[in-house]
């Protein structure tokens, strides 16, 4: 057989276990053809689509031995048979990859996923260019390296990984929304403020989540809320976890007593067989400080009552018991606009005697609030501030553009803020008055420990 029938066309020389392309099987085809150890069974014309040539004799290990030439038409069986098994498959994983990005907020498994995203368009480009040895030919050639690349790029580009910092990706889908409920007032209060923040950024599919206040930075860390409004004050310790944008209220902290308790005195004695008055907090909440000031003050030895702490799950619970005249506790750690959202008409004294609108003999208010504490004293400023995930600093300081917009009014004079505190906690507090409640933007003070926002 003439050597120049076959050259440049043998694609694959098969023995059993092993395969060899064009540029290994010529040669060997070559030598075969020569020493006139191979014959033509089929022969080849211009359309021809395959030249079977078999051993005749022995040829050193050529036992077993076939040489298969084939043009440039394609072969429907092992194209199809190629996609079925590799290439579908590999098209599938990588959808599902895409898929789970977008449902899952977890960026751990997001960051594993984005590997897996693109180790599989490696393997994807591969088994494309496998796939194009049954479909030889040039425009063929040119589709495939053409669709491999565009998946290599849409894979790197889109989608964008759920946990990169852009407010539309960060709000979108079901938002999931941290807060306390437990306090009268404050429940319509933080409603239209979470309201005002979905109308913003086109959010229609929305929940409310009940937290206790010590589980407020835990919901946010691991997923189960996106957002928290719950009276939740911002510093800069807290700010390590999460991120604050606002602030949207300003109140004050303070360990506040039941003035009639007190007159009665029925809890009150130096002598520990007795009943001691109790000063009860919340865990996770700021008021905390507030009460081991207290509590660092009584001196039984100078007369002083014997004080018990009670440490509750939710401050409602805390300040039933301050005001059921059959519980000992008498005092409660907690922040002013919550005590009397809670109790409108409570007489109550400060027990540490750091507010400026006070008797300093008694601790009873002169006027109807307390006013704020300085940031030196054991009862700081309590900045609330809307929480959402840690490392998210653009998206924290769009969030505090649109509280602004809330807190200000610029967008609507109509809505916002005001509107906000006269129909929920106005009628309980009295009436709103910046820098006693409402923010000062143009403002702003956090003592010597610096911005927590957005930090």
């Amino acid at each position: 057989m003439p050597e120049s029938a076959v050259r440049g066309r043998v694609l694959a020389v098969a023995y059993p276990g092993a395969r060899f392309f064009p540029d290994r099987a010529a040669p060997m085809l070559r030598n075969l053809a020569v020493a006139g150890a191979a014959h033509v069974d089929q022969p080849l014309s211009t359309s021809g689509r395959r030249l079977l040539i078999s051993p005749r004799c022995a040829y050193g290990s050529t036992e077993g031995l076939s040489v298969t030439a084939e043009t440039s038409a394609y072969n429907p069986a092992r194209f199809g048979s190629e996609m079925v098994r590799w290439v579908l498959p590999a098209v599938a994983a990588i959808a599902l990859a895409i898929r789970m990005a977008f449902v899952n907020p977890d960026a751990t498994l997001l960051n594993v996923l984005g590997w897996a995203v693109t180790a599989g368009i490696a393997v994807l480009a591969i088994l494309l260019n496998r796939v194009g040895k049954a479909w030889v030919g040039r425009p063929v050639t040119v589709i495939s390296v053409v669709v491999t690349v565009l998946l290599v790029v849409q894979a790197v580009v889109w989608p964008r990984p759920y946990n990169q910092d852009e407010p539309s990706l960060y709000f979108s889908g079901k938002i999931r929304v941290g807060v306390s409920g437990d306090i009268p007032g404050w429940n319509s209060f933080d409603a239209r403020l979470i309201g005002w923040i979905m109308e913003h950024y086109g959010v229609e599919d929305w929940e409310s989540i009940r937290l206790f206040q010590n589980q407020r930075d835990k919901a946010l860390q691991n997923g189960r809320v996106d957002i928290v409004v719950s009276s939740y004050t911002a510093n800069t310790l807290r700010a390590k976890s999460v991120d604050f944008a606002g602030p949207y209220y300003l109140d004050t902290a303070g360990v506040w007593g039941n003035a009639g308790k007190i007159r009665e005195g029925a809890w009150f004695s130096p002598d520990a067989e007795k009943h001691n008055p109790t000063v009860c907090g919340v865990l996770g909440t700021t008021g905390n400080s507030s009460m081991a000031s207290f509590l660092a003050t009584q001196d039984p030895k100078a007369g002083g009552a014997i004080m018990a702490t009670g440490v509750y799950q939710n401050t409602a619970d805390c300040l039933r018991d301050m005001f059921d005249p059959n519980s000992e506790v008498v005092y409660a750690a907690t922040d002013w606009s919550t005590l009397k959202a809670y109790n409108p008409d409570a007489e109550v004294v400060d027990a540490n005697r750091t507010h400026p609108h006070i008797d300093r003999s008694t601790g009873a208010l002169v006027g109807t609030d307390p006013g704020l504490a300085g940031w030196d004293s054991v009862d700081k400023p309590q900045y609330y501030g809307v929480a959402i995930r840690d490392g998210h600093p653009v998206t924290c300081r769009d969030l505090t553009t649109v509280v602004q917009e809330f807190v200000d009014q610029t967008s609507s004079l109509d809505r916002g803020y005001s509107e906000a505190y006269a129909q929920s906690i106005g009628p309980r507090l009295g009436p709103v008055a910046t820098d006693w409640h409402r923010p000062n933007f143009d403002a702003l003070n956090w003592g010597g420990s610096g911005s927590p926002i957005c930090e």
